[in-house]
């Protein structure tokens, strides 16, 4: 089903509004209540184009899931044009629940008042302004992950643009301590080495272990708190970019999901060693003898069943949810099951028998007729010409026509998981065969192409341009509105060179259209900020080159300096 806030709060001026970016599912400690937070773009224009405050903003869906395999949703509490990038946690007994705010660099205390979630005093902020990241790279600080200690007392939250985390005093709502998690901050003779950096999610274990994903550094953090104080006490390295995880009731093992390299790895939470990792892509075999699934699923969050025996883990890339058997010695996909379009979340309910899995994304709704690509509303996208055109209140901006989704379904039993898997392989492709033709065709290029070079046009659909063509291509002529008397060069080359008139790119905006189109994939991160980036604000633009703003295609300090 698709989340409908406003018709939930009766609101007049955007009645069948539903946000996108479902991103964060938490289920509370006595397992009766299930929030849902969204990080997405999530802003609505006024009929002169003006941004709507009051229409803005991020969403907790609440739902009570006494009933598990029916959810009713009781609350919608809206974040009014404020900002959120995942960070979503319970207190301990259940009293209270947390929200990152994301590039506003502060945390949302919730509560309950009269049977109705409500913010509890204004949020703490976590007073970044100013601080050495933002004077060196110009890039704002993020809130994003968040975890909490057994006691309830202290809250720690993962400076995704700043490579720190935050202590927060609970009690008095008020930061405690700031840990640089950079090598060279900690001890300057280790200044240039790697470490700690774009830290993302947050394992609390008891009241004194806290566990830090850092995804840019392929590693896990580990710190101590004692007496208020942060130290560093390790770090594991692990193969992928590490992001959530999660500890099973002992604290024993920490489950974290790694994208690039597709894994759930599991680690030693005494010891802090890497115990095992397996790829979450598909079954072992899937695919036949010796064939192995393309890369690309990025797995982004992980689950126990209550006995622990399985893991559940939504593959974002590949729009499934992948079951893990735990009982072995090594861990052993046995089976996906699938989803909504960017999976982000799962949760279970505590008898086992329900999944809840959030998505991101859904097939984008039709723009109304003689739709075109304008500025719309200060970003390059989708607007219409004739209905409130040129200034984006139309609010047909192309993340405005992405909604996101709960899923509810039964935890599958062996057959209908074997089917599930099937179907899963068939939507991504896994198991399509090419043809001898397709093989012959492909080693004849291979021995007479030496060099390739591929063009991209971007902020305009093939037909918009190219519809005219007439050489046999793919072509829908109504829909052109840049014949070749206007865009000659453009149709010289469609004319003389391979057209890709069947080339699918599945970004939506520009920061993701390019890592699909010149990698076949986009990571994890980069979904999620670039809803976040094209919307409120924060999360910054890593997709095109630079790395907060410092162009990582030139060597040594000096010349970065220059090019800033």
């Amino acid at each position: 089903s698709t989340l409908f806030p406003y018709t939930t709060l009766f609101r007049s001026d955007y009645p069948n509004y539903s946000p996108d970016s479902a991103e964060t599912t938490a289920v509370s400690p006595d397992g009766k209540t299930l929030l849902i937070l969204t990080s997405g773009f999530n802003l609505n224009l006024g009929g002169n184009g003006s941004y709507q405050p009051q229409d803005s903003g991020e969403y907790v869906f609440v739902y009570d899931i006494s009933t598990p395999s029916v959810p009713a949703k009781t609350q919608v509490v809206q974040l009014v044009s404020e900002r959120a990038f995942g960070g979503l946690v319970w207190s301990p007994d259940g009293t209270k629940f947390y929200v990152a705010g994301g590039a506003d660099d502060n945390v949302h205390t919730f509560a309950q008042s009269n049977g109705q979630w409500v913010e509890s005093g204004s949020p703490i902020a976590l007073h970044h302004a100013g601080d050495l990241m933002n004077q060196e790279t110009l890039v704002g600080p993020t809130a994003a992950g968040i975890g909490v200690t057994a006691d309830g007392k202290t809250l720690i939250v993962a400076n995704y643009e700043t490579d720190s985390i935050t202590t927060v005093n609970l009690v008095h709502g008020a930061v405690l301590q700031e840990y640089d998690l950079r090598p060279g901050l900690i001890n300057p003779t280790q200044a240039g080495v790697p470490g700690g950096e774009f830290p993302v999610a947050v394992a609390v274990k008891g009241s004194n272990t806290i566990f830090i994903s850092s995804s840019r550094d392929r590693e896990i953090d580990v710190l101590s708190l004692g007496g208020g104080i942060l130290n560093l006490t390790t770090r594991i390295p692990v193969a992928g970019n590490p992001g959530r995880m999660t500890l099973n009731k002992a604290q024993s093992r920490l489950f974290v999901t790694a994208n690039n390299s597709d894994e759930l790895i599991i680690i030693d939470a005494t010891a802090s060693v890497v115990l095992s990792q397996v790829n979450v892509s598909a079954p072992s075999g899937i695919l036949g003898t010796g064939k192995s699934v393309p890369k690309g699923s990025n797995p982004n969050s992980v689950t126990l069943s209550p006995d622990e025996k399985t893991a559940y883990v939504t593959n974002g890339g590949t729009n499934d949810v992948a079951v893990v058997n735990l009982t072995g010695k090594k861990p052993v996909v046995i089976g996906l099951i699938p989803t909504g379009w960017q999976p982000n979340s799962v949760s279970v309910s505590p008898d086992a028998s329900t999944l809840y899995v959030v998505s991101g994304k859904s097939v984008e709704t039709a723009n109304p007729e003689n739709c075109r690509y304008i500025n719309s509303g200060g970003n390059y996208g989708s607007g219409c010409q004739n209905i409130q055109d040129q200034n984006g209140s139309a609010n047909q901006y192309a993340w405005q026509n992405m909604y996101a989704a709960l899923l509810t379904l039964p935890v599958p039993g062996s057959s209908d998981l074997s089917v599930l898997t099937g179907q899963v392989a068939q939507n991504n492709g896994f198991n399509m065969q090419l043809s001898q033709q397709d093989i012959a065709t492909m080693q004849f290029l291979k021995q007479h192409i030496q060099h390739v070079i591929y063009m991209v046009k971007e902020n305009r659909t093939f037909d918009q341009i190219l519809g005219d063509l007439t050489n046999g291509a793919n072509a829908d002529p109504s829909l052109t509105q840049f014949p070749s008397f206007d865009t000659p060069n453009f149709h010289n080359l469609a004319t003389q060179f391979v057209t890709f008139d069947n080339f699918y790119d599945s970004g939506i905006v520009s920061m993701d259209g390019w890592q699909w189109s010149t990698a076949a994939r986009a990571l994890d991160l980069n979904e999620k900020s670039v809803v976040v980036n094209y919307g409120k604000g924060g999360a910054n633009y890593d997709s095109e080159g630079t790395a907060r703003n410092v162009n990582v295609a030139l060597v040594g300090v000096a010349a970065r300096k220059a090019w800033q």
